[in-house]
């Protein structure tokens, strides 16, 4: 889909364009991907919380690129030939600059560090709740460092985030939980009787 509205601004052409960056935006296929195996194999509370957030996520801003089909004018023609300067090539040459606000990439960065964060064991380790909120940071600039997003994909990513933490966080374990007390509550009745 082409789009109609474009979410580059003025201050966009103020955010250099760092080519190193492009290891961090990579990085995300590995997080997106381990995170929730790992807890998939460890929690099942916190694999169906991660996925939900993920889930839905994705589905709100599919729903948002059919509704207002989004673009981004910022990418600069590569013409180096280091590594770097030839991932961003691929990546350009598979992802086209549309559909880009909410970010996924950033999205699913907030998603996996509020998962982790939240996963006692992971929480209790004093080193690796900050290096989770490093790698979240530098996946969330990184997009925006190698052009493949303006700030305001950033930003709506962010808020839809937040929206998306309740609903996930507090409202869905009210309602699945409170389901699963009162099949309990039901099933020793039975057993009673």
């Amino acid at each position: 889909m082409e789009a109609k509205y474009y979410m580059d601004r003025n201050i966009d052409t103020h955010i250099p364009f760092i080519k190193y960056f492009v290891v961090a935006y990579c990085f995300w296929h590995l997080y997106v991907f381990a995170v929730p195996i790992y807890f998939g194999l460890k929690s099942k509370r916190d694999f169906f919380e991660l996925c939900s957030f993920m889930a839905l996520g994705t589905a709100i801003c599919m729903v948002i690129y059919f509704l207002f089909p989004n673009g981004q004018r910022l990418r600069p023609e590569i013409v180096e030939t280091d590594i770097f300067s030839r991932l961003i090539a691929f990546i350009y040459s598979i992802d086209t600059p549309t559909n880009v606000a909410p970010s996924m990439h950033v999205l699913d960065a907030i998603a996996i560090h509020i998962a982790l964060v939240r996963y006692e064991p992971f929480a209790r380790r004093k080193l690796l709740p900050p290096i989770s909120f490093i790698v979240m940071v530098l996946v969330s600039l990184s997009t925006m460092f190698i052009k493949q997003h303006a700030l305001l994909d950033v930003l709506f990513s962010i808020l839809l985030c937040a929206l998306l933490y309740p609903l996930v966080y507090i409202l869905l374990p009210k309602l699945i939980y409170r389901k699963e007390e009162g099949e309990i509550k039901n099933q020793l009745v039975t057993e009673e009787n």
